[in-house]
């Protein structure tokens, strides 16, 4: 968890320096090679993932599998496509989890990437927007570095279902058009601060229970969910946009996301046992 932590703050600071470039680039109009430049990022996401390695996952770290007592029989299982299928039916919590992360996407990476632009419709700059965004990603960064703190005093699954239910809220409000100009940034910046407490959360429990021989192969699976859901979000934003305006189309894509999010997190915490998530 202390290792999910860091990353997250090297991603979120990562984040926040092209979130400053994103700025500049709206404010020259250069919309076009600011999408190029997410495609691009997309594509080698993807070439990152197809190439990640991955070893023979032995039978005896897959509980339930291999014999009628559980403990498996030891021999190694090539990983392939229709291995990891087969044991993600089994396995309904990484299955909800893998879904959360392409459900969050679909939505969720067209609000960051749209955020100055919309904010930039609402009256701010394109270069302050891109400024908040930057505070932003470091509120959250320190937000999820607090996280080990915080568990000492409240329990996992209650700050787990409060991180999702803060994000959710507050996005919501954010995305409203009756809520003041001045009030969205700050509306923006807390939901996201908030949200980076749950990630560690969700990181141990996916590790917890993904067996090691499956574990990189099934990081690679929900890195490329998170690349679909962007990829679908670009794709359904792009057909009504037009038509909509980017305000209702945002809070369209929402609505799908926050439906499937809920599904999942209420599966999560019905079904984790309490030792994975106390």
């Amino acid at each position: 968890m202390r290792y999910k932590t860091v990353e997250n703050a090297v991603f979120y600071v990562s984040y926040g320096a092209s979130a400053l470039l994103g700025g500049f680039l709206a404010s020259a109009g250069l919309y076009r090679l600011g999408i190029a430049c997410d495609l691009a990022a997309i594509v080698l996401a993807l070439l990152v993932c197809i190439l990640f390695p991955s070893d023979s996952a032995p039978l005896k770290e897959r509980p339930g599998k291999g014999d009628p007592d559980g403990e498996g029989t030891g021999e190694p299982e090539p990983v392939t496509p229709g291995a990891i299928l087969t044991w993600l039916k089994g396995d309904g919590i990484v299955l909800a989890l893998v879904s959360m992360s392409l459900t969050l996407a679909f939505s969720f990476v067209a609000i960051e990437d749209f955020y100055a632009l919309l904010l930039d419709e609402s009256g701010l700059g394109a270069q302050w927007s891109g400024a908040a965004i930057a505070v932003e990603l470091v509120l959250s960064a320190a937000a999820g570095l607090a996280v080990p703190r915080v568990l000492e005093r409240v329990r996992q699954r209650r700050l787990l279902v409060f991180s999702k239910l803060s994000q959710f809220l507050l996005t919501l409000a954010f995305l409203l058009p009756v809520v003041p100009t001045p009030l969205r940034p700050v509306l923006y910046v807390a939901g996201s601060a908030i949200s980076s407490m749950g990630a560690p959360l969700t990181y141990s429990l996916f590790h917890q229970r993904v067996p090691a021989g499956f574990r990189g192969t099934l990081i690679s699976v929900q890195s490329q969910a998170v690349a679909i859901g962007a990829i679908a979000g670009y794709g359904a934003s792009a057909l009504v946009v037009d038509a909509l305006g980017l305000n209702v189309t945002l809070l369209a894509l929402f609505s799908v996301t926050l439906v499937a999010q809920l599904a999942a997190l209420g599966y999560v915490c019905r079904h984790a046992p309490e030792d994975q998530l106390p």
